[in-house]
């Protein structure tokens, strides 16, 4: 992807032109199951439904006390049931216990599920396995947030960081090893979602209780719907939501940008309408931040993560400037910076014959992220030649009848290493040259 000013525009652009969001107005395969019949869902042999994921809002943690389980919960939790095993451990939770928690909103849900049993653990991972497939296609129709289970956690707003460690919380049950937690937006708690109606959430995502329920139109607890595949698509934008957000994954090596959000309860311009992108009639301004510290020289609507990020949250403050008034916000904080990894590595293609005394060069593409920087060992019979460790390499004669490769490893601060290998050239003899007639 060539990115241009806005990280999150052009992320968002090839969503949109992939058909995997909705255009901003300006202001791991489930386990067969079939539909059931009903006079509103399509029969079984119907063509497959070309339908949009849901728009999402990424994280939104608890903020209102309305612990009443909301239908959506409800209803994912009787589908986890019914077609992996376990019980219910609960959706609501009191609003004076314990600390945040999306249970105090009624959107979120324990599923009865231990690691201490192979068959549980067996059938918590291939629900898990459903729900997070195609980075999170079902994840995303059904409005999950984020789950826990094993003391690791999946985002739906980071699936380029798939499952991730979390730090021990102390005791078994809170290092959730014996239920699986999933927390839902208000779309999915409300069964505002296409998985219940059919008809994905495009613009205004719910986000509060205050949210209609949906008109389901697939009542059905079954893991399939009849809709066209769909891959949730990298890196996750956010809806254009109150204050602004972040784009992206804190990975090193990774680029991150800034949906601005345009609220009236902090930006001048807020009559020009929410936006991923800061509106053309106002001036923006950022401030990229490494926990409390701003980081120096980061002041772009983007920010490629750096080494020493990891192990720290990032932020960003967004300043608009609009007919001589000023509004400053700030996103909500990445969780913690992870190590990179070589997310494009290109291998060399060498010619399939070549003869002592030739050159072979390996040419390839940029690495990414591009702070990696390949090295090279040219390789004989799958062994490496000691010395030949430049991007060109002369045949010799003791490489007539073996086989020649290049590897390449490339590896960055805080980005781990990765290597490929290019095809091979068989080495023959220089065709002799024929003596002109006298």
């Amino acid at each position: 992807m060539t990115w241009t000013r806005s990280f999150a525009q052009a992320a968002l652009a090839a969503a949109v032109v992939a058909g995997l969001l909705p255009a901003i107005p300006a202001a791991q395969a489930a386990p067969d199951s079939s539909v059931a019949a009903s006079a509103d869902a399509p029969s079984k042999a119907a063509t497959k439904l070309d339908i949009p994921l849901d728009v999402h809002l990424g994280y939104k943690p608890q903020k209102q006390c309305s612990p009443a389980a909301k239908p959506g919960a409800k209803a994912l939790l009787k589908t986890l049931i019914k077609n992996f095993g376990g019980k219910s451990l609960g959706i609501s939770r009191s609003c004076g216990a314990g600390g945040r928690s999306e249970h105090k909103e009624g959107r979120a849900l324990d599923w009865a599920r231990n690691v201490k049993y192979a068959s549980q653990r067996r059938s918590a991972n291939k629900a898990l396995k459903w729900l997070t497939a195609n980075n999170g296609e079902v994840a995303r129709r059904l409005g999950v947030m984020y789950i826990i289970w094993n003391q690791r956690i999946w985002s739906t707003y980071y699936p380029e960081m798939g499952w991730r460690k979390m730090a021990s919380r102390g005791s078994y049950t809170a290092n959730h090893k014996d239920h699986v937690h999933i927390s839902l937006s208000w779309d999915g708690a409300m069964q505002r979602t296409s998985w219940w109606t059919g008809k994905p959430v495009l613009s205004h995502p719910c986000t509060s209780k205050a949210c209609p329920k949906g008109h389901v139109k697939y009542p059905q607890l079954t893991l399939t719907r009849p809709f066209a595949k769909k891959v949730a698509p990298e890196p996750f934008v956010p809806y254009p939501g109150p204050m602004p957000e972040i784009s992206g994954s804190p990975i090193v090596g990774q680029i991150l940008g800034v949906s601005i959000g345009n609220d009236k309860s902090w930006s001048p311009a807020w009559r020009l309408g929410k936006a991923v992108d800061c509106p053309k009639a106002a001036k923006c301004s950022y401030q990229w931040y490494r926990g409390k510290k701003k980081i120096r020289g980061a002041t772009a609507a983007t920010y490629r993560v750096r080494a020493a990020d990891k192990g720290k949250c990032l932020n960003v403050e967004v300043t608009i400037r609009y007919k001589g008034k000023t509004g400053k916000k700030k996103a909500g904080e990445t969780t913690y910076t992870i190590k990179g990894w070589v997310t494009k590595a290109p291998a060399p293609k060498l010619p399939k014959t070549a003869a002592v005394g030739d050159k072979l060069v390996a040419r390839h593409d940029p690495w990414q992220p591009t702070t990696v920087k390949p090295k090279y060992q040219w390789l004989r019979d799958g062994k490496p030649i000691k010395g030949a460790t430049a991007k060109a390499y002369v045949l010799k004669a003791r490489d007539l009848n073996h086989k020649i490769a290049v590897r390449l490893t490339g590896s960055a601060k805080q980005i781990a290493a990765k290597s490929v290998t290019s095809n091979a050239t068989k080495v023959g003899q220089k065709s002799a040259t024929p003596t002109p007639p006298t």
